[in-house]
């Protein structure tokens, strides 16, 4: 058996750690009766449609896969929504966000793409989330907040601002800055790792290919935060849309950072209910709602990687035996 480093086995003990802090302090600022009465009273109906933004925003992530990869794989849209799907799982409950190596090491087996390369995709997936999330984050700060706290609406809208100029000029900046390192650096014998990390943000330097990566990643955050809103709505919390925005920013943030517990349990909890206080809403019932949202969050992902796993036509084909060919290639 392999030997499990000691890196990991911190990163494991610090997640839990983080799980079990975050949850004590969240459930002993309320009545247990209390949570269980709201949790127990969710209209079952806004939770099914909550579950159907799952497979929704799974088969948008498995588009943008195919764009990141320039369109260039033999397998079929079945094949990468397997992989996205059951990355997404993977990522969803493993702590410190070690489930992230699952997509560039299952791209390499289903896809037969260099890890180099998948990690970049990876890489740029993660920032036009990042860029996404943060834009819907400020718009949802600018509406809240612009007439009881004017300087967290102006904070919101530069966030958004400069998110959405950056999602904008990234590709170019990224096409021009490894010109110019090529032009002095390209003799360089590690130079083609860079290469291969860059290739995913290079696939979108055309105009068209950038719009439809922001389109994607757009409709990927839209379709999450949706589940958001029909979850905490089931438990008759109505937030308008700036609300869910916010919260919903908020929310994906904090549990996307490195330490972030098992699951993200006790840190969602913790930031969701918060957020929810500060737009009115009692602890118990901010509680419950991120006890009901993320749990329907988790099922609804689990529950599309399993239909992934067993869909027809979703396994390895003869075709990925063969490497995607390199764009930067040259004939001597």
């Amino acid at each position: 058996m392999r030997k499990v480093s000691s890196k990991v086995v911190f990163r494991l003990a610090i997640a839990a750690a983080t799980t079990v802090g975050f949850l004590i302090f969240v459930l002993m600022q309320g009545d247990m009766d209390e949570y269980l009465v709201h949790i127990t009273s969710a209209d079952p109906l806004y939770l099914v449609f909550g579950l159907l933004t799952a497979p929704i925003s799974q088969l948008i992530r498995a588009a943008r896969l195919s764009l990141l990869l320039n369109h260039r794989t033999t397998l079929p849209s079945k094949t990468l929504f397997r992989i996205s799907a059951i990355h997404t799982a993977i990522n969803s409950v493993m702590p410190a966000r070690l489930g992230e190596a699952a997509l560039p090491l299952m791209m390499k087996r289903e896809c037969a793409v260099d890890l180099a390369h998948g990690a970049g995709i990876l890489v740029t997936a993660r920032i036009y989330d990042f860029l996404i999330v943060l834009i819907l984050g400020g718009i949802g700060a600018t509406t809240a907040y612009h007439q009881t706290l004017p300087g967290a609406s102006w904070l919101g809208a530069g966030t958004a601002v400069a998110a959405a100029f950056t999602a904008a000029l990234l590709p170019g900046l990224a096409h021009l800055t490894m010109t110019l390192l090529r032009r002095w650096f390209g003799h360089r014998r590690h130079f083609g790792l860079l290469e291969r990390l860059a290739r995913g943000i290079l696939a979108t330097t055309m105009p068209r290919d950038l719009l439809a990566l922001i389109v994607m990643s757009l409709s990927i955050w839209l379709a999450t935060f949706l589940g958001f809103w029909l979850t905490v709505h089931s438990l008759g919390i109505i937030l308008d849309l700036q609300s869910i925005l916010l919260a919903g920013a908020v929310v994906v943030l904090a549990a996307s950072q490195p330490i972030n517990g098992v699951a993200s349990l006790g840190v969602f909890e913790f930031f969701w209910a918060a957020t929810l206080v500060s737009f009115g809403v009692s602890w118990e019932i901010g509680v419950a709602a991120a006890l009901v949202t993320h749990a329907i969050n988790i099922l609804g992902i689990a529950m599309t990687a399993a239909v992934a796993v067993v869909i027809p036509g979703a396994r390895k084909h003869k075709e990925a035996d063969q490497p995607i060919p390199d764009p930067d290639a040259r004939k001597d």
